[in-house]
């Protein structure tokens, strides 16, 4: 059971960890017309990637004073995964 309650739990905690309002404001404001893309990513990818590199240094100073077994960091960044790839 503690294997399928992961997933949605630890959804919940990593959608509360990223800002993905303010991120999709910052792809609203994106031109997505093929002859405006630019060779250089957009903003809202420097944001996403900051929001991702704090919840690292938070989940290591968790793990720094806590045990985290390596089945709920696998949930964990699944979990990221798809919110990204879902955003």
């Amino acid at each position: 059971i503690a294997h399928e309650l992961r997933k949605p739990i630890y959804m919940a905690v990593v959608a509360q960890a990223f800002d993905l309002r303010q991120i999709l404001i910052s792809m609203s404001k994106v031109n997505w017309e093929v002859k405006d893309v630019m060779s250089q990513h957009s903003s809202y990818i420097d944001t996403l990637l900051r929001e991702i590199q704090i919840f690292t240094m938070r989940m290591e100073d968790v793990a720094a004073k806590v045990h985290i077994p390596k089945e709920v960091y696998k949930s964990i960044w699944e979990n990221i995964a798809h919110i990204v790839t879902h955003t």
